[in-house]
């Protein structure tokens, strides 16, 4: 499959019937109405979820998704991890993989109609990421929860996630197209990558009961069983990885660190680990600590389909969001690059092709100087992020470069 471009995003094609999508990519429906019964049988109760958390003796629970969808099964599983997660001192971390990243509007449309989701509806929604491929995390301190967003072909995620024992996970949700319809996410590759994300005792929960899911399952070490399907489906299938794992795990959370320079890292990382009750002592040789009031962070978006390229989109998102919340002092002031030389000329043009409006916006040398009362004769793009929490969009004095 084709590398997916950091900031090139492959839209959804929906048609909408009583407010409920339906994918004309794979012609199938993304849930039933009674959607929270579904998850609740089809993930939480074949993955036995409520008990292991209420026995849970490690620190954290591992969920992997194939197909993140409109992200109900996220918030379903959310509000009963908040509700079950005794003293709430553990945390879940809910990987989810899809190739389509979720539009807010798209989303705010469809949660509405589940009122009982609202909570953790609003809190998605007052953290959504900017649509990008790769990695998003997203913390929510408030349910002790952590969100990982991998949008990318699910061969090239999973893949990116082997080799790291860290990345075993304890229960799987697979909630792809029916099979006949999304051959990619069933693939034996698929089940094979599975295989090594798994360790001993995971389990998985599926609406589909394909012969040919099953199989796949079973010659990758899980026991699989064929049981009663969610409402009018006869069969679905849940299981149990059976392979011993003779890995080791390093399951448990240190409980104080120290960190060495009180700059920009040593205060993100110390602020990230204090939200995970882990205790902090940071060293600095200096008495006065004051940062730099006027850092500013500077984009680098380049447009190669490599490590790189994804590290700086990537980290600049994240960043942007991270700072958006934590720092009063932030203020999204904008960007604007100007047209003032070939090489500029070049990636302006490579820039404009993404089609992303919501980031990039081509400004005329007068728009640029009526806007920041100055007089010069390029013109250029704004970098415009556009900030979801609280739905508050900035439009401040912009940097020019």
């Amino acid at each position: 499959m084709n590398k997916l471009h950091p900031l090139k995003i492959n839209s959804r094609k929906l048609s909408w019937e009583d407010n409920q999508p339906h994918s004309l990519d794979y012609d199938d429906r993304f849930f039933q109405a009674n959607v929270i019964d579904e998850t609740q049988e089809v993930f939480i109760t074949a993955n036995n979820l409520k008990d292991r958390w209420q026995n849970l003796e490690k620190d954290n629970f591992k969920i992997a998704e194939l197909g993140f969808g409109f992200g109900l099964n996220f918030l379903i599983t959310a509000k009963f991890w908040h509700e079950h997660n005794l003293n709430n001192k553990k945390w879940l971390d809910y990987v989810s993989i899809d190739c389509f990243s979720l539009n807010i509007e798209d989303f705010k449309k469809i949660v509405k109609n589940y009122p009982l989701l609202k909570e953790y509806g609003d809190e998605l929604v007052l953290n959504f990421p900017i649509e990008c491929n790769g990695f998003t995390r997203i913390d929510f301190p408030k349910f002790k929860i952590r969100l990982t967003l991998i949008i990318n072909n699910v061969d090239d995620a999973l893949v990116s996630l082997v080799g790291n024992d860290n990345n075993k996970f304890d229960a799987w949700y697979f909630d792809g197209f029916d099979p006949s319809k999304n051959i990619s996410m069933w693939s034996p590759n698929v089940f094979s990558n599975i295989n090594l994300l798994s360790k001993e005792n995971t389990t998985f929960g599926t609406y589909t009961a394909a012969g040919f899911v099953r199989r796949g399952l079973e010659e990758n070490n899980f026991n699989v069983s064929k049981v009663k399907g969610f409402g009018n489906k006869r069969h679905r299938l849940q299981g149990v990885f059976s392979k011993k794992d003779k890995t080791t795990q390093l399951e448990l959370t240190p409980k104080k660190v120290a960190i060495i320079g009180a700059g920009p890292a040593g205060i993100a990382c110390a602020y990230k680990l204090a939200n995970q009750d882990i205790s902090v002592d940071i060293f600095d040789k200096k008495k006065d600590l004051n940062l730099n009031p006027w850092a500013a962070m500077y984009p680098k978006f380049s447009l190669g389909l490599d490590p790189r390229s994804d590290l700086l989109v990537q980290g600049y998102l994240y960043a942007h969001r991270f700072y958006t919340k934590v720092l009063s002092g932030y203020k999204n002031t904008g960007i604007l690059f100007l047209n003032n030389g070939e090489d500029r000329d070049s990636w302006i043009k490579r820039i404009l092709k993404l089609d992303r409006d919501d980031l990039f916006v081509k400004l005329t040398a007068d728009e640029i100087n009526t806007q920041n009362k100055v007089s010069q004769d390029y013109d250029g793009i704004k970098i415009n992020i556009v900030i979801h929490n609280h739905l508050n969009y900035y439009n401040l004095q912009h940097f020019l470069i």
